[in-house]
């Protein structure tokens, strides 16, 4: 090959080189990845906890928290479907008492808390505790609630809330519950105001104390008696 030949071959070799360069298919950048970020988990706490879901208003008559196991419980006389006083430490003389409110007969979550109590009730008496329920609904229809129930433990009418305000379980209701229940609490609970108690269950002993606890603002949980007889 004579030297112009070979000065020709390079030429033409580097041309096509140049030509490969700037016909080549560009190459697509890399997809960048977007990691979304978290959303932060919103920490419900008391303060901030909504209670207009269980119809519990935000007025500052409310008394809610329930009471601790260990604290005294406080006594009360109240009248039950019968028409009788019933007074919580004159019954503590004898018996422990397995004290429980509920919210009314309306409520299902109510009657099936105390229909499932009273299965267990020929236990609960052999072990030394009576069952004895509040609501604030009026005796007439506590009367007819445990006649419809068959029910063989003293219910008891708080019409002034007074029992539920000393164990901390009372409330006035919300403007959007009282509307769900147009005027029935009045003609039930004969009360010129929307008012209920928090459904809570307390054991109390002998010495007034109470032995076990159980509150929720959430009216759909509920105390078993299983976890009752497991304190005794």
């Amino acid at each position: 090959m004579t030297k112009f030949h070979f000065l020709l071959s390079l030429i033409v070799t580097a041309l096509l080189a140049c030509k490969s360069e700037t016909t080549a298919p560009a190459q697509a950048p890399q997809e960048q990845k977007v990691v979304e970020q978290e959303k932060p988990v919103k920490v419900m706490t008391e303060a901030t906890l909504d209670l207009g879901q269980y119809g519990i208003s935000n007025d500052p008559a409310n008394k809610l928290g329930g009471l601790k196991v260990g604290a005294t419980a406080p006594d009360f006389t109240l009248i039950d479907q019968r028409g009788n006083d019933v007074n919580l430490y004159a019954m503590l003389k004898d018996k422990s008492v397995l004290l429980t409110f509920y919210r009314g007969h309306w409520c299902g979550y109510c009657s099936k808390q105390l229909a499932s109590y009273t299965e267990g009730l020929s236990e609960l008496r052999k072990a030394g505790a009576e069952l004895v329920a509040i609501s604030p609904e009026t005796t007439v229809v506590n009367k007819s609630f445990t006649k419809d129930m068959a029910f063989d433990f003293p219910i008891l009418s708080d019409d002034d809330h007074s029992a539920s305000k000393d164990y901390m379980g009372y409330y006035k209701v919300s403007d959007k519950f009282v509307e769900k229940f147009s005027g029935k609490l009045l003609k039930w609970n004969n009360d010129t105001e929307s008012q209920l108690n928090v459904p809570a269950t307390y054991l109390i002993g002998k010495d007034h104390k109470i032995k076990y606890a159980y509150y929720d603002n959430d009216y759909s949980k509920r105390a078993s008696l299983a976890d009752v007889m497991a304190a005794m």
